[in-house]
């Protein structure tokens, strides 16, 4: 179960980097950034410690309404409750659709809802729950 949620950490954050929308001058050329460069994710890679990656998890929380990246930033968080393996959070599948929706990224969203959806599908009574609230709520 624990190699299932890593490889799960792995494919959201890519499917985060992916969704902020945002590539960089590198990223164009080629190179590996992929996020923009107000996204708190980008120090995650100089944390060398849990508490750094506590704290940088306190940030994105903080700044959760200050942008469109930061509200990127807390749905990914609230998605999965945990940056690097470190746990942040406790996981808040609604919260994390309606901060995805606020950003103003039609990829962010449709990223979290199909990441969303597939746990609902796989039985998990969270994800079923967000679902039912957040269709409730938006459509």
């Amino acid at each position: 179960m624990r190699r299932h949620s890593r490889l799960s950490v792995v494919l959201a954050a890519l499917l985060f980097a992916t969704s902020a929308g945002i590539a960089t001058e590198a990223a164009a050329k080629g190179g590996a950034q992929l996020l923009p460069n107000s996204s708190l994710y980008t120090k995650v890679s100089t944390a060398s410690s849990k508490d750094e990656i506590k704290a940088i998890c306190a940030e994105i929380v903080a700044r959760q309404d200050a942008s469109a990246v930061g509200q990127t930033d807390a749905s990914h968080l609230y998605m999965h409750g945990m940056i690097m393996g470190v746990s942040c959070l406790k996981v808040d599948y609604f919260k994390a659709l309606v901060l995805a929706r606020e950003s103003g990224d039609a990829f962010t969203l449709k990223a979290a809802l199909t990441y969303i959806r597939d746990r609902a599908a796989g039985g998990n009574a969270k994800a079923i729950r967000a679902l039912e609230k957040y269709e409730k709520a938006y459509d």
